[in-house]
């Protein structure tokens, strides 16, 4: 599992040394949860990357990719 994955993983509460349910683990799950949430963060991104200005373009992206996942500042 990629060391950031691991690290928000443990942040969240996950015991990744421990966690079994009925005799699995959830590491590949919880890494693939990881990766489509990144994914969906580059294609923002990706969308976004013919703004203007650098600056604009950044404050756009960052809350585009916040509302996408219903955090609002």
């Amino acid at each position: 599992m990629n060391e950031h994955i691991q690290k928000f993983a443990e942040l969240a509460g996950f015991n990744l040394h421990n966690d079994l349910m009925d005799g699995h683990s959830f590491h590949h799950e919880i890494e693939k949860f990881a990766l489509l949430i990144v994914r969906e963060c580059a294609e923002v991104a990706e969308v976004n990357k013919n703004s203007s200005s650098t600056s604009k373009n950044a404050l756009t992206i960052s809350s585009t990719i916040k509302n996408k996942f219903g955090i609002y500042d």
